[in-house]
């Protein structure tokens, strides 16, 4: 079982949160916690892996109270086609976007959550692991974009740094017919060679492939 404790600054156990300040997930057997962090407003996340085949997510109330907003129940979990998987690292970026990192059956994987998205239900917009960009690593800032949708739908397509930041809005609110799909760009001038998120999103969801820019090599 998984259990936290909040403290005062003083050292002292705080006994609003929670009972008696400890809260017990008894539902969360398996659970390993890697990261807590704290949103913008005072709502607490929690991020580990689960069974080592899920990443989750628990957002909180302040007084430890799951909030039933966020997920079912307050909890976020996603596999990757039943992989062993494992996550190392979550970070919060502004505008309280969450980033979960780590690894899935020896592969990186990367998922971005927006604060603005009732979570809990895996997008089924874009099929599952049909994403694909090439060249990656993108050299002369040409790249192209197959993937694959479930059903017509009005999509956007964006480019992001890792810490959040748009870098270019490459699709804005435009249909798409179910199928495959290949879309073609170029990487905006002026980026320095690194590691970018892709992302496709509409009403249904979003989901998200890590790009790497390579310039000059």
């Amino acid at each position: 079982m998984l259990y936290i404790i909040k403290l005062l600054p003083n050292g002292v156990v705080d006994s609003t949160f929670g009972i008696n300040g400890i809260l017990n997930f008894k539902d969360c057997i398996g659970c390993r916690v890697i990261r807590i962090g704290v949103l913008s407003n005072n709502k607490i996340i929690l991020a580990g892996t689960h069974d080592s085949k899920y990443f989750f997510l628990y957002q909180l109330n302040p007084d430890g109270s799951p909030d039933l907003k966020f997920g079912p129940s307050g909890k976020f979990e996603i596999g990757f086609n039943n992989q062993l998987s494992d996550l190392t690292e979550m970070i919060i970026a502004k505008n309280d976007q969450i980033f979960l990192a780590g690894t899935s059956n020896r592969d990186f994987a990367i998922v971005k959550i927006l604060p603005s998205l009732i979570l809990g239900v895996i997008d089924k917009s874009v099929k599952e692991k049909i994403i694909n960009i090439y060249p990656n690593p993108v050299h002369n800032d040409l790249f192209s974009v197959d993937y694959e949708l479930s059903f017509d739908q009005v999509i956007s397509i964006a480019l992001y740094k890792t810490n959040g930041q748009l870098v270019k809005l490459l699709i804005n609110g435009e249909k798409r017919f179910s199928g495959k799909q290949l879309e073609q760009f170029e990487f905006p001038k002026g980026f320095a060679n690194g590691t970018y998120i892709l992302e496709i999103k509409s009403k249904e969801g979003m989901s998200s492939k890590t790009l790497i820019l390579m310039n000059n090599f």
